[in-house]
């Protein structure tokens, strides 16, 4: 059973986790936003994305400079696989596309096919 006061808990525990994840939401979406806007689809793309650390901010500056000088890239999450499973709650908390997987673990195999459909494979940016 899905806790509904999980993200006023998350406010409480960790107000820095809840200020991060409420600035993701905006009616205006990713473009009111203004954040890079990765292929939907790996077929698309010169490069599927890696990052070693989860810095938004200097994540997608290096983004949008690659989009600037042309490079065309994807990401687990604009693949629509980059969701986060909680195991010990049971809980696969993302947008997939149908047909999916949602097991704990899937999400490597859809990463490795994208991997291989890219034009240049894999790119691992430090951040």
């Amino acid at each position: 059973d899905l806790n509904k006061d999980w993200l006023w808990q998350m406010e409480k525990d960790d107000p820095e986790k809840y200020r991060n994840f409420i600035s993701r939401s905006d009616p205006t979406g990713y473009l009111g936003r203004g954040d890079p806007v990765g292929k939907s689809s790996a077929w698309d793309a010169d490069y599927l994305i890696s990052f070693t650390k989860g810095n938004k901010e200097i994540n997608d500056m290096i983004l949008k400079k690659l989009s600037d000088d042309g490079v065309t890239f994807c990401t687990d999450h604009s693949l629509g696989f980059g969701g986060h499973f909680n195991a010990v709650a049971g809980l696969y908390l993302a947008k997939h596309g149908f047909g999916q997987p949602t097991s704990p673990g899937a999400w490597f195999d859809e990463y490795c096919a994208a991997a291989e459909r890219v034009r240049f494979g894999v790119l691992v940016l430090n951040s």
